[in-house]
């Protein structure tokens, strides 16, 4: 099991797919992990993640995060910065979110999985803002994007 990434890989520079997804004993990437400028996509599916600091909002490349399974409670504003998100996933997650966010900064967002803790009145909502982003009521997720419903 992969508990923590060596320090080191904030040197690869040209990083654009990090896969860290099911490993229990994982908790936090190092803080030398925030300088990949490049990466691109991100799974930290069914991690023990619990916190996601601010510094992500720098990895402005990002178009994919998978936070979902995480033990992370909270989501920092700075998300807002990752313009060319197109896919997240924080469906599963155990939030106790303080400060909302309004995920319709995030203009490019295709594909997003709620956490469950989202009302239906809240993805409604959301839904409305972001036509890109379709509502499938046949999920428990609540929405998904219109490439992923074929």
């Amino acid at each position: 099991e992969l508990q923590t990434l060596p320090k080191s890989i904030g040197k690869l520079s040209n990083l654009r797919t990090l896969i860290v997804r099911d490993n229990k004993d994982f908790t936090a990437f190092p803080q030398e992990f925030w300088q990949c400028r490049n990466l691109q996509y991100l799974d930290a599916y069914h991690t023990n993640l619990s916190i996601i600091p601010s510094e992500i909002g720098a990895m402005r490349a990002l178009k994919s995060l998978n936070f979902s399974l995480c033990s992370i409670t909270e989501l920092p504003q700075s998300l807002c910065e990752l313009q060319q998100l197109e896919y997240l996933n924080i469906g599963s997650s155990m939030f106790e979110q303080k400060t909302p966010i309004d995920f319709t900064c995030l203009k490019n967002l295709s594909v997003f999985f709620t956490p469950h803790q989202m009302t239906d009145k809240e993805i409604n909502a959301f839904a409305k803002k972001m036509p890109q982003v379709i509502m499938n009521p046949d999920t428990p997720f609540g929405v998904w994007g219109s490439e992923w419903d074929r």
